[in-house]
C-alpha cells in the first residue's frame, strides 16, 4: 500500500496557475468566438425572405442530376435511354413561378402545368408547398440569392422522389 505524504514545503504557484486559466480562457474565448462566425456565414443564406422567393425561376437539370442519392443513381442506371430521355423531358426547362400573394405555378416543359401555394416557415429556413389536392411538400432552403434557389426534399415521401434537392434558377 502506498502512503501518499505532504510536506509544508511544497508551495504552489498561483501565479503560474493563474496564467494557465488565463491563457485557457483567451482560447476558449477565441474557439467559441470563431465558431461562432464560421456557424453564422455557413448559414448566411439559408434564411430567406419572400421578397428573395418570389419571381420566375427555372429547374436546373444538370445541376439536379449532380446531387442524385445514390437511390436514384441506381434507378437510373437501371433505366434506358428511351426512359431517360423521357426524364428529361418532364424536368429539364420546368418553370416555377413563386408569386408574392403566395401562389405558386409550375409549367412543365410540355406545357402542362400545376399550380399551389407556398409559404415560408421556420424563420425563412423552410418553405412549404400546398397543393390543390392537398398534399404538402417541404423543403429546407439550401441556398437563396437572386441568382439561384437551392432546396432540399424533406417532404415525407423525399425518399421516393427522384431528385431530392432542386436547383432553380433565377430567370
Amino acid at each position: 500500500m502506498k502512503t501518499i505524504c505532504t510536506t509544508s514545503t511544497q508551495r504552489y504557484q498561483p501565479l503560474r496557475i493563474s496564467k494557465y486559466l488565463q491563457g485557457f480562457f483567451i482560447v476558449f474565448f477565441l474557439i467559441s468566438t470563431n465558431n461562432s462566425v464560421l456557424a453564422q456565414s455557413e448559414n448566411a443564406n439559408t434564411y430567406s425572405t419572400s421578397a428573395s422567393i418570389v419571381g420566375n425561376w427555372v429547374f436546373d437539370f444538370s445541376g439536379a442530376t449532380s446531387k442524385l442519392s445514390s437511390r436514384s443513381k441506381s434507378r437510373i442506371g437501371q433505366a434506358n435511354k428511351e426512359l431517360m430521355s423521357e426524364m428529361e423531358t418532364l424536368y429539364k426547362g420546368r418553370r416555377y413561378t413563386f408569386s408574392d400573394d403566395g401562389t405558386l405555378l409550375i409549367i412543365l416543359r410540355d406545357g402542362r402545368s400545376r399550380s399551389g401555394e407556398w409559404k415560408l416557415y421556420s424563420q425563412g429556413k423552410k418553405l412549404r408547398i400546398i397543393y390543390p389536392s392537398g398534399t404538402i411538400s417541404e423543403y429546407r432552403i439550401i441556398k437563396s440569392n437572386s441568382e439561384e434557389l437551392q432546396l432540399k426534399d424533406e417532404s415525407s415521401n423525399a425518399d421516393k422522389n427522384l431528385f431530392n434537392f432542386w436547383y432553380l434558377r433565377k430567370q
